[in-house]
């Protein structure tokens, strides 16, 4: 039966977490690229162990709404729930992949890496950071709702061992919707398993614990490897990205009340799709008036990555384009059913 979706704080605590590490990290390999930062060990460190976690709990917080607030049927029913997401996120998908290639195009002069062809951005090799809209429509077809918990064990077997199959045969060199699955659905299948539990039983004593001695044991680990320059990949990044998760869950699970990090997690969708933009444009700026200095270019960078995108939104609903960013905005003003 379908629930009624409802707003949970812990899960706009994720998606704002997520979020903001996203854009930290964008917005850092740029100033490295740019070659306003060192791309020293303290730097390597940070940018490796944020990419053990933060795009993973996007995918968890997917699955996790994805089973809670839908309803497990056969196949036609599936198959309508899929292609309303291949359309929700599709559009937004293809505007913003487009968008970015154009200025990519304009700009070759000024940004850190050009456009390839656009067919290719488009329906072969999606790129950063909207490949994630492409791989999390792919596993919506890919990755029907479960009946039961029971089913749902299956389910995450399977994705357990193409995560597997995917670290020992090397993914990276894999087509996109293969490399999608090896990589990304163990953690979605992950999240689909949250949903068969209630997310108090995360806010035990013994939990808080367990998830503090996680983010420590993760803090550790990265460090060490960063310090020996032992890359975080295949099943290092594995486990350390569950050690990270499990660590965040349990953090999200806690908080009863909305702050930073759930309002961030509200605006989390025009911020992931416009970040790169107004971060790009304040270095171009900066850059052009003659400031190198990382200690202005830093504060600058994360100041432009939220309220630029919001400003952007802003403006996209009063010219009522918003249904760019978020098609059901547009059904919503025609009284059509999302």
């Amino acid at each position: 039966m379908t629930m009624s979706r409802t707003r949970e704080i812990w899960v706009d605590a994720v998606k704002g977490l997520a979020c903001g590490l996203v854009a930290a990290g964008h917005g850092f390999q740029g100033l490295v690229a740019a070659g306003l930062m060192d791309a020293s060990r303290p730097w390597a460190w940070f940018n490796d162990s944020i990419y053990c976690f933060h795009v993973q709990l996007f995918f968890l917080c997917s699955g996790y709404l994805w089973q809670r607030y839908g309803r497990s049927s056969g196949m036609p029913e599936h198959a309508r729930a899929a292609l309303g997401k291949i359309w929700l996120l599709g559009v937004p998908y293809v505007f913003f992949t487009v968008l970015s290639w154009v200025l990519k195009r304009l700009c070759a002069a000024w940004v850190n890496h050009g456009a390839g062809g656009l067919f290719r951005s488009l329906f072969v090799e999606p790129i950063a950071p909207y490949w994630y809209l492409a791989a999390l429509a792919l596993l919506f077809v890919l990755l029907p709702r479960m009946p039961g918990a029971r089913a749902w064990m299956v389910l995450a077997a399977a994705a357990t061992a193409a995560k597997a199959a995917g670290i020992a045969f090397g993914s990276a060199a894999w087509c996109f919707p293969a490399r999608t699955v090896a990589q990304n659905a163990f953690w979605f299948a992950a999240g689909m398993g949250l949903a068969f539990r209630d997310a108090g039983v995360l806010r035990g004593r013994a939990m808080r614990r367990a998830g503090s001695l996680c983010g420590l044991a993760f803090l550790a680990g990265t460090a060490v490897l960063a310090h020996g320059g032992i890359p975080m990949y295949g099943w290092v990044r594995w486990g350390l990205g569950l050690l990270a998760c499990a660590a965040v869950l349990v953090w999200a699970a806690g908080r009863t009340r909305a702050g930073f990090w759930e309002w961030m997690g509200r605006n989390a969708l025009p911020i992931f799709l416009m970040h790169t933009f107004f971060a790009s444009a304040i270095r171009m700026g900066l850059l052009a008036l003659g400031v190198r200095s990382p200690w202005l270019h830093v504060p600058a960078m994360f100041a432009a990555s939220v309220a630029g995108p919001l400003a952007a939104m802003n403006l996209m609903e009063r010219m009522r384009l918003d249904g760019l960013l978020d098609p059901r905005r547009r059904q919503a003003r025609h009284g059509l059913r999302a």
